[in-house]
C-alpha cells in the first residue's frame, strides 16, 4: 500500500468526479457535443454546438433556437463519454425505507 497521498487528479477519479471547464464568450468550442451555458440573471441552461463548414454557428437549445452570446457569460462542454457517468451512477442506491429515508 502506498503512503504517498493521491494527486487530485486521481481522487476525483476515485470519487466518480468530473471537473467542468468553463470558457468566456467569445472563446469559441472545437467540437460539436453538448454544453452547460452560464448566464448570471437565471443560471445554467443546456445547449448543443452546431457547426458547418465555416466552423462554429453558435449555441442552440433543444428547441432548435439559438442562443445568442449576449444571453451567457460562459460556457462548459459536457462528458462526452458514456462511461464517465455510467461509472459513477452504476452501483444500486441504498434502498429506502417505507418512510423514504435511506
Amino acid at each position: 500500500m502506498s503512503t504517498t497521498p493521491p494527486q487530485a487528479g486521481e481522487r476525483a477519479e476515485a470519487l466518480g468526479l468530473f471537473a467542468l471547464q468553463f470558457h468566456p464568450v467569445g472563446t469559441d468550442p472545437a467540437e460539436e457535443g453538448d454544453y452547460l451555458l452560464y448566464n448570471q440573471c437565471d443560471g445554467f441552461h443546456l445547449a448543443s454546438a452546431w457547426f458547418d463548414d465555416g466552423g462554429f454557428m453558435g449555441f442552440f437549445n433543444f428547441s432548435s433556437y439559438e442562443i445568442p452570446p449576449d444571453c451567457y457569460r460562459a460556457w462548459a462542454m459536457l462528458p462526452t463519454s458514456h462511461e464517465t457517468l455510467f461509472n459513477l451512477f452504476a452501483k444500486k442506491p441504498p434502498a429506502l425505507d417505507s418512510e423514504g429515508s435511506r
